[in-house]
């Protein structure tokens, strides 16, 4: 529904590829395996919370399918849809890590390599991905586990 896609693209802070958007379409479209050669039909670049609310109502409302991607690292090429909504959240980075409770709190896109630094400052660690550039949310969600998950456990 045209009308429907100008409210939501009005209202959304980040950015909505589709494939009039030609080259930032095809990259934003691969999957870290070239073998999954998937096309969405929008890829909404989320900048808070906010945004991916309001792509998930979107969508919802106009019956088209979801998936979610935060580092774009999925070996089963689930980081893209087809004639769905992706819905990114790799610019949701943010790290917080309290110094009283030793406990942190990160955005959806943060991947283990700035997770890992912020840790670092505080002598912490997590088990978590032997590659930085994988994501944090994906990697926990899907059951991820790196090298120190035989004596601390999984992510």
């Amino acid at each position: 529904n045209p009308t429907s896609y100008e409210i939501f693209s009005k209202e959304f802070l980040g950015d909505l590829i589709t494939p009039l958007n030609g080259e930032k379409y095809t990259n934003g479209r691969k999957e870290s395996d070239p073998v999954f050669d998937t096309y969405p039909l929008i890829i909404a670049y989320c900048q808070d919370a906010k945004d991916v609310v309001l792509a998930i109502k979107f969508a919802t409302a106009q019956e088209i399918p979801i998936c979610a991607r935060a580092g774009g690292h999925s070996t089963a090429g689930f980081s893209v849809i087809k004639n769905g909504i992706v819905i990114d959240v790799s610019r949701i980075r943010g790290i917080f890590i309290s110094p009283e409770t030793m406990r942190g709190t990160i955005g959806a896109g943060v991947n283990w390599g700035d997770f890992n630094h912020a840790l670092d400052g505080f002598a912490l660690h997590t088990p978590g991905g032997s590659c930085p550039s994988v994501g944090c949310t994906g990697f926990s969600l899907g059951g991820g586990y790196g090298y120190t998950a035989m004596k601390y456990g999984m992510a």
